[in-house]
């Protein structure tokens, strides 16, 4: 007798603190799933924002506990660190490759980056020669002073050849601190103040070159074949800004310690912005990295993964 379909829990940090990241691939993947199992999302007590993204996409989200008898046959723990007895380990951070994390099995690499489809569908715009719009996205989690290093920069690069329209999308921009404000109501800076959007394709469609975190919005642009300056605003960004770097996707920057060959924020938006073979480089190099199949790849592993383990009823 074959086993029956397995149905899908996500565990999901889903905490204001800790940005959109991990809802926004654990939506990817349930969408992949579609309708071949049941699926569900249980976050963290007070996640309003993520209930909400999930609503909206149709997937079930629940901050309480699980009914045991529902028979979840596969569960989704979205962890920085694996736990030493998952059952397959998932990490799609651009460089990696191999089918092992340690001695557990593992999908490792961009190969593996749950992007949905829409964002590779923009991967065939043209490069322009000049950069005349520019998009700010530090994340979900306030980075406010980030936010001002990265405007001050760009207004310090302007020139008679660069002289860009800017949006920034900003949590909470009422509650943005007044020399932040005082840098957005510059006359010469022309920018635009956003906040959280539900679909990053249409911001992405009107840019010419993103200034950004590391994460899932890095991978998404990469499919997209955005060139961008990619910031670390955390450590656990570093490893994936550095991969796309390597791979010649985006130019990595970090706060606390500019380039290894000194160059501050100001030149390294100056060097991408001023250069559109370099920009169209990273556009080739992030949509050979990361395509549209990144999720569906995820999703057939967990449907294989309940099909041959026998998973207790209650995750």
């Amino acid at each position: 007798m074959s086993n029956p379909t397995p149905g899908v829990v996500f565990r999901v940090a889903s905490a204001t603190r800790v940005g959109g990241g991990h809802v926004s691939r654990c939506l990817a993947v349930a969408r992949a799933l579609g309708d071949a199992v049941p699926v569900l999302m249980v976050l963290d007590p007070g996640a309003d924002a993520a209930a909400t993204r999930c609503a909206e996409a149709g997937i079930a989200a629940t901050d309480g506990p699980l009914d045991a008898e529902a028979g979840w046959r596969v569960c989704v723990l979205d962890l920085a660190d694996p736990a030493a007895s998952a059952s397959l380990v998932i990490n799609p951070t651009p460089g990696l490759s191999g089918d092992r994390w340690g001695v557990q099995p593992a999908l490792l690499g961009s190969r593996y980056a749950p992007i949905r489809p829409a964002f590779a569908a923009l991967a065939d715009r043209p490069i322009p020669a000049k950069v005349g719009r520019i998009l700010v996205t530090l994340g979900r989690t306030p980075a406010y002073a980030e936010a001002e290093r990265v405007l001050e920069a760009i207004d310090a690069a302007r020139n008679h050849e660069f002289d860009p329209d800017v949006t920034v999308i900003l949590p909470e921009a009422a509650a943005m601190p007044d020399s932040l404000r005082q840098i957005v109501e510059r006359p010469s800076q022309r920018i635009t103040l956003v906040e959280p959007v539900s679909d990053m394709t249409a911001m992405l469609a009107e840019t010419d070159l993103v200034i950004g975190a590391g994460g899932v919005s890095l991978l998404e642009r990469m499919a997209a074949g955005m060139p961008s300056v990619s910031v670390i605003l955390a450590d656990n960004q570093r490893a994936a800004i550095h991969g796309a770097a390597s791979l010649g996707a985006t130019r990595a920057w970090e706060f606390d310690d500019d380039s290894a060959d000194g160059e501050n924020l100001e030149e390294a938006i100056w060097r991408v912005a001023s250069d559109p073979e370099l920009r169209a480089a990273m556009a080739r190099a992030g949509r050979d990295a990361v395509d549209d199949q990144g999720a569906k790849r995820i999703a057939d592993a967990l449907m294989a993964l309940g099909r041959h383990t026998d998973v207790p009823g209650q995750p």
